[in-house]
């Protein structure tokens, strides 16, 4: 006996925040806002390190103590 497993899904597209090209997001990651591209995902990571540095001064002490080496 073969049993077929479907995957319900609901067509679920959003749009992203950098390209605003639609996409699926994948379902592990609850609050994604960025496709999968390269120039999205470097974008999604440049906006995550500026809001970290701002709001983080150990962050932001350990960033520089590690360019200065």
């Amino acid at each position: 006996m073969v049993v077929v497993f479907e995957r319900i899904t609901m067509n679920r597209n959003i749009q992203c925040a950098h390209c605003g090209c639609r996409f699926e997001p994948n379902p592990r990651v609850k609050n994604q806002s960025c496709c999968s591209q390269k120039d999205c995902q470097r974008a999604r990571k440049r906006k995550w390190r500026k809001a970290k540095l701002v709001s983080d001064p150990d962050y932001k002490a350990n960033q520089r103590d590690c360019q200065r080496e």
